[in-house]
């Protein structure tokens, strides 16, 4: 609660809550490019998997992992775009995301 009541007394100014804002995207943009690297490999390990003979329940776990890249990189991309909106919605004077 403390933590509130010294929020409320002084209150982070735009430009704080902009350039935390910046940081959270590039964090973010790294996370997800990180994704989108492993999802390349994955496809391409895929494919020369494809290329053995490999018991089923294997297979059935790889694709459970793409499945799970898939959804990681689409909710970082979602991430990325509510942080670019708030970022956007700052330079506008809407308002500031809360630290």
């Amino acid at each position: 609660m403390s933590n509130l009541a010294e929020q409320h007394q002084d209150p982070p100014s735009l430009s704080e809550c902009h350039y935390y804002l910046i940081d959270r995207i590039e964090t973010v943009e790294t996370d997800l490019t990180a994704t989108r690297d492993a999802l390349d490999s994955w496809g391409y390990l895929k494919d020369d998997l494809q290329k053995l003979v490999i018991p089923a329940e294997v297979g059935r776990a790889f694709s459970k992992i793409g499945l799970w890249l898939n959804s990681h990189a689409e909710a970082t991309a979602t991430e990325l775009e509510t942080l670019q909106d708030a970022e956007r919605d700052l330079r506008t004077g809407e308002g500031c995301l809360d630290k």
